[in-house]
């Protein structure tokens, strides 16, 4: 979450101090549709991601690219800049678009949503499954029955099997514990303590609500890029 909102600091910066109108994004309803808060929450929401690093955190956040929604306020509608999701302006497949990055660049499956990197792949696959009992595949899933590009008895069948490779499963442990300097005792306790929320934290979830809402509308009437 924190990754994701400094990048976004980061472009919004960018564009402005550029000129840059528009800013393409990857963002598709067709596969990325499902939104549930107790599932992923805090990415555009500084106030939540300061409290819990109040809490938790060691360093000082002064230089972490990050905004405020004054700024969003400020470079949607002063300076204009839009974010544009290309995908929504087209027929967009997601096995149509694999097969053509496998031919044209070479490209190889990494193995599901989020497996780009050892440790977004042991979080998504084991920490949200086993420790929160959140398995985002049936979102992802969902997202492709909803758009006609799977059908529910294959969505089924791929839930029916394991996040990942079991014995990769326990590679990616030994390797992202050791990166975060914990014992095998010591993860086994985080996973083990009581579930937390955002909600635990001081955040600004009604007013991200309000103004997603607002945006939608927009896109409604063809105010507001898709």
């Amino acid at each position: 979450i924190p990754t994701d909102h400094g990048i976004d600091a980061f472009v919004w910066r960018e564009a402005e101090r550029q000129g840059i109108r528009y800013i393409l994004s990857g963002m598709n309803f067709a596969t990325e549709s499902f939104s549930i808060p107790s599932w992923a929450y805090g990415h555009s929401d500084w106030k939540y991601i300061k409290a819990v690093h109040k809490q938790f955190g060691e360093s000082q956040l002064l230089t972490f690219p990050h905004f405020n929604f004054l700024y969003l306020f400020y470079i949607n509608f002063v300076r204009r800049v839009r974010i544009v999701s290309i995908l929504n302006y087209m027929d967009y497949n997601k096995e149509a678009a694999k097969n053509l990055l496998k031919r044209e660049l070479g490209w190889t499956d990494y193995g599901g949503k989020h497996f780009e990197s050892i440790y977004t792949r042991f979080f998504q696959g084991v920490v949200l499954p086993k420790k929160f009992g959140i398995d985002k595949r049936y979102g992802h899933l969902s997202d492709l029955i909803n758009a006609r590009q799977m059908s529910k008895r294959e969505a089924k069948s791929i839930l029916s099997l394991p996040t990942y490779d079991v014995n990769l499963q326990r590679q990616d442990r030994a390797y992202v514990a050791k990166k975060l300097r914990l014992s095998d005792e010591q993860f086994e306790k985080i996973m083990h303590l009581p579930i937390r929320s955002f909600r635990d934290y001081q955040n600004s979830f009604a007013f991200v609500q309000f103004l997603r809402n607002g945006v939608n509308i927009l896109r409604k009437f063809g105010l507001y890029p898709k």
